[in-house]
C-alpha cells in the first residue's frame, strides 16, 4: 500500500509568520502562502514551488524599499498574485532561469522593471497585472520563450513590453499600453504573436527590429509616432490592424518580403512609408485621410500594391525615382485588378469593374478599379465649434458639429452632444456617401444647468456595424463657462453696476464686425448693442452673483 499523499499546507502571513520571507522559508512544494492586508517592506527569495496570494492587491504591498526586487524567483512554478509591489531598485518580479510561473491580477508601481523574465526555459503566463511608471520596462522578456502576456494595462514606463535576445513564441495579446517610449518592442526576437493590443501616445506602437516571422494582428494604434514600424525584418504578418491618428501609420526600413493585408490605415502623416524596402505585398488595405497615403522612396522596388481603398489623401502616392520597380495590380481570375483611387476620373468604357481611360492613374497603376475593392465601416466627427464660451444660466448655446463618413459606402448613425457627459441631444445622420461630410446644429438650453463651472463639450458618432477605428468618433472641444443667471455682469466680477454700464456704452450701436464689438455687451444676442441691451442691464442693475 502506497503511503497517503502529502497534504499541502496553507500558511497565513502574519498570522503564522511575520514576513513573506519567513513563511517562504518554511513552505513545502504546493504549500500555499496567503498574506494578509500591509505594507511588507521585504525582498521576497523564492525556492521552492509556491502560490503566494496578497488579500487584496490594493492593500497587500510588498515594498521594495528601494532594494533590488520584491519577489524573485529561483524555482520553477510559482504563483504570485493579488500584491502591490512598488519602490524597487529593480525588479518587481524577476524570474531567472526558471519558468513555469503565473504572475497575474498585481500592481506594479514605480519599480526600475516591473515582470523580468531572463532564460526563463518554459512557459510563464503574465496576466491581467497593472503597470503604473515602471521606469524602463513594464514587461521585459529576455532569451525567453512560450510566454503568454495577456491583459495587462502598462502606463508611462521606457518600454511597454519588450523582448530580446531571441525570444521566440510568445504570445502578447489584449494589452492595454498607454504614454510609454514604445508599446511593444521586438528586438532580435522571431517568431512572436502580437494580437488584439490597444496602444496609444507612444514614439512606437509596435516596433520589430531584426525580428522575423512576427504576426502583427488587429491592433489598435493610435498617438503614436510610428504605428508600426518593421526595420531589418522580414516574413512578418501585419493583418486587420488600424492605425489612425499617428505619424505614420505602418513604416517600413530595410524591410523586405512581409506582408501587410487588410489594415486601415487613416488620419497619419503618411499611411505608409517605405524606405529601401523590397518585395513586400501590400493587399487589400484602406488608406484614408492621410497627409501622405502611400510613400515610396530610396530604392524600394519589387513590391505589390494592389486591391487597397486609397481614399482621401491630401497626397494619394508619391514614389521617388529610385522606386519605380514596383507592381501596382494583382491578378484573380485571370483579369489584374489595380487599386480604388478615389481622385480617379477615368472611365470604365468595357464594364469591366477597371478604369481604361487616363492610364496610369498617378502615374503608377494601369488597372485602376471603378468601385471599392472591400467594405470599410469608418465614421468620425471632424471639428465641434461652440457659439459662445461662456454664457448666463438659460442662455441657449449653438454647438455646430461636423462629421464624416471615411468609410466605403453609406452610413447612417446617431451624433451625440454632451455636456460633462450629460446628453444635451442626440441626432441621426442618414445614408451619408463615402467620403462626404455634414454639419448638424445642437441648441443646448442652459436653464437649470449649475453655474460657476467649465463644462467640456464633446461630440460622439455612434459605432457603426464592423468599424475599427473608433478613436476618432468622440471629439472634444474645449469648454463654456456658465454664469449665474442674470444679465448686465458684463465683466464679470459678479454685480452689475457702473462698470458694466461703461462698457455697454462703449459697445453701443456695435455689431460683430465693428471694431467696438463687445460680445458680453450684446444682452439679448441679436448681433447689436442697442437700446434693448441697455433694457436689460437696467432691469438688473444692482443684482450681484
Amino acid at each position: 500500500m502506497l503511503p497517503p499523499a502529502a497534504q499541502a499546507t496553507i500558511w497565513v502571513v502574519p498570522d503564522d509568520y511575520p514576513t513573506i520571507q519567513a513563511a517562504v522559508d518554511v513552505a513545502g512544494p504546493g504549500d500555499t502562502i496567503e498574506v494578509l492586508p500591509g505594507v511588507y517592506p521585504e525582498n521576497v527569495f523564492v525556492e521552492t514551488s509556491l502560490t503566494i496570494i496578497g488579500q487584496d492587491k490594493s492593500a497587500t504591498i510588498v515594498d521594495g524599499s528601494g532594494g533590488g526586487y520584491a519577489f524573485w524567483l529561483n524555482t520553477d512554478g510559482v504563483t504570485i498574485s493579488g500584491f502591490t509591489m512598488r519602490d524597487c531598485s529593480n525588479y518587481g518580479v524577476m524570474a531567472s532561469y526558471s519558468g513555469g510561473h503565473t504572475i497575474e491580477d498585481n500592481i506594479f508601481i514605480n519599480n526600475v522593471y516591473g515582470v523580468y523574465l531572463s532564460n526563463s526555459p518554459s512557459a510563464n503566463n503574465v496576466i491581467n497585472n497593472t503597470f503604473f511608471n515602471n521606469d524602463l520596462r513594464g514587461i521585459n522578456v529576455a532569451a525567453s520563450n512560450d510566454n503568454t502576456i495577456s491583459g495587462n494595462y502598462i502606463s508611462e514606463s521606457t518600454y511597454g513590453i519588450k523582448l530580446s535576445d531571441g525570444s521566440e513564441f510568445n504570445s502578447i495579446m489584449n494589452n492595454v499600453i498607454i504614454g510609454a517610449s514604445h508599446g511593444i518592442y521586438l528586438g532580435f526576437s522571431p517568431n512572436n504573436d502580437i494580437d488584439q493590443n490597444s496602444i496609444s501616445g507612444e514614439i512606437t506602437g509596435i516596433a520589430l527590429f531584426n525580428s522575423d516571422y512576427t504576426d502583427i494582428r488587429n491592433n489598435t494604434l493610435s498617438e503614436c509616432a510610428y504605428g508600426i514600424e518593421i526595420y531589418n525584418s522580414m516574413y512578418t504578418t501585419s493583418f486587420g490592424n488600424t492605425a489612425a491618428q499617428n505619424g505614420y501609420g505602418v513604416y517600413l526600413v530595410y524591410a523586405n518580403e512581409n506582408t501587410v493585408n487588410s489594415n486601415l490605415m487613416s488620419n497619419n502623416g503618411w499611411g505608409m512609408y517605405l524606405f529601401d524596402s523590397d518585395s513586400n505585398i501590400i493587399i487589400e488595405n484602406t488608406f484614408s485621410f492621410n497627409a501622405y497615403g502611400i510613400d515610396i522612396i530610396h530604392y524600394s522596388i519589387d513590391n505589390t500594391i494592389a486591391w487597397n481603398n486609397i481614399l482621401n489623401n491630401t497626397i494619394q502616392v508619391r514614389q521617388d525615382s529610385t522606386s519605380g520597380a514596383n507592381t501596382w495590380n494583382k491578378k484573380t481570375g485571370g483579369k489584374d485588378y489595380g487599386n480604388y483611387w478615389t481622385n480617379y476620373t477615368g472611365e470604365d468604357t468595357d464594364g469591366d469593374g477597371v478604369g481604361d481611360t487616363f492610364l496610369p492613374h498617378k502615374g503608377v497603376d494601369y488597372y485602376p478599379l471603378i468601385n471599392p475593392w472591400s467594405t470599410l465601416h469608418d465614421v468620425a466627427v471632424i471639428s465641434v465649434i461652440t457659439s459662445d464660451s461662456e454664457v448666463y444660466q438659460g442662455e441657449i448655446v449653438n454647438i455646430t458639429v461636423v462629421v464624416r463618413n471615411e468609410g466605403t459606402v453609406n452610413e447612417t448613425f446617431d451624433v451625440t452632444a454632451k455636456y460633462f457627459n450629460r446628453v444635451i441631444e442626440t441626432k441621426t445622420v442618414t445614408n451619408l456617401a463615402r467620403c462626404e461630410s455634414t454639419t448638424i446644429v445642437f441648441n443646448w438650453d442652459t436653464t437649470g444647468v449649475p453655474t460657476d463651472f467649465d463644462y467640456e463639450i464633446k461630440a460622439e458618432a455612434s459605432p457603426v456595424a464592423d468599424e475599427t477605428d473608433k478613436a476618432d468618433n468622440t471629439f472634444v472641444d474645449g469648454t463654456i463657462y456658465i454664469k449665474p443667471p442674470f444679465l448686465g455682469d458684463i465683466n464679470g466680477d459678479g454685480i452689475v453696476n457702473m462698470d458694466d454700464l461703461v462698457l455697454l456704452n462703449q459697445a453701443f450701436g456695435s455689431t460683430p464686425t465693428s471694431p467696438n464689438w463687445d460680445s458680453g455687451a450684446d444682452l439679448n444676442k441679436d448681433n447689436l448693442v442697442n437700446v434693448l441691451d441697455l433694457y436689460l442691464l437696467s432691469e438688473n442693475y444692482g443684482k450681484t452673483a
